[in-house]
């Protein structure tokens, strides 16, 4: 009689551990169940520029219990469809938009994840994904002290899927942690390869192509059926010789509280601030040194798992 209660309780922990990892409720290990649909959706601006907008999509199936599929994509709007003519440099037109920022066709990718080890409330995935579209930031644009978000895979006045403008990236990463009914704790460690052409593997060009190293943690905390909140430090290098003394990295920090309608359906809020690592080995908290960082994104979310 002991045994078959011991069994039984050893099964209330494991599917109540399942049962937080697959709630869609923003947790970072969440993954579909097979033949599951899930959608987030996210529509955010930046405080520096909130006549700025970003819509992004991220919409996945579950195969198996096991194994998931992907696709995202991002689109972008500045200054009411009119372009953002503030970049515009001393050399250009002031008529004329700046291609690389705007109005853009973000990025469009893939990704697929297979969860290696679901042993009760631990949880290990490699993931595998490729994007065409905007980089994290120009690299030579970082190594001259500068930070920016560029590319597109159709940017404002730029042509679709321009060879210059439009970046390729292969990722390639692991991740898992520790699930709980309560709590979610995850890192996750991986490389990126970026260049203007997909399959260019043996280009050595500092301004194309970078090995980008990222690792990141993450919790997650269910406050009570109906609140959750979650936090997310990642951590982001270019990892080729040319760029190490000039790049010491960045770091994108997030903050998030959902609203739980059920299991299968949220919406939330978050707010991300990015801090650039310069020579001299401090972080640019203030702005003070690449003035684009300075400030937040803030955005909202909706999520649904069906």
């Amino acid at each position: 009689m002991k045994k078959i209660a011991l069994t039984s309780l050893l099964a209330v922990f494991a599917a109540a551990g399942a049962h937080a990892a697959n709630t869609m409720d923003g947790n970072p290990l969440y993954m579909p169940q097979k033949g599951h649909f899930y959608s987030e959706t996210a529509l955010s601006t930046h405080t520096n520029n909130m006549n700025g907008v970003t819509l992004a999509e991220e919409f996945g199936f579950g195969i198996t219990d096991r194994l998931a599929i992907s696709v995202n994509t991002s689109a972008s709007e500045s200054n009411w469809f009119k372009g953002n003519k503030e970049a515009a440099t001393d050399d250009q037109d002031q008529d004329e938009t700046y291609p690389l920022v705007g109005d853009a066709w973000n990025n469009l990718g893939a990704d697929i994840a297979w969860r290696v080890i679901n042993d009760k409330a631990w949880k290990l995935d490699v993931r595998g994904g490729f994007e065409m579209g905007s980089v994290p930031f120009n690299t030579l644009g970082v190594s001259e002290g500068q930070f920016a978000t560029v590319g597109s895979v159709w940017g404002d006045h730029a042509k679709f899927m321009d060879k210059d403008y439009t970046f390729y990236t292969w990722k390639l990463d692991v991740r898992g942690g520790y699930v709980t009914e309560d709590w979610t704790l995850a890192a996750h460690a991986g490389m990126l390869y970026v260049n203007n052409e997909a399959f260019n593997w043996g280009d050595s060009d500092p301004m194309w192509a970078n090995h980008i190293m990222n690792l990141g943690v993450a919790g997650h905390w269910t406050m009570s059926d109906t609140w959750s909140a979650y936090a997310s430090a990642d951590y982001y290098k270019i990892m080729d010789h040319y760029n190490e003394e000039a790049t010491r990295g960045y770091w994108d920090l997030t903050l998030g509280l959902n609203l739980n309608i059920d299991d299968t359906k949220y919406v939330g809020v978050y707010a991300t601030r990015t801090m650039y690592r310069f020579n001299g080995g401090y972080l640019d908290v203030q702005g003070r040194v690449a003035p684009i960082t300075d400030g937040f994104t803030v955005g909202a979310k909706f999520g649904i798992d069906f």
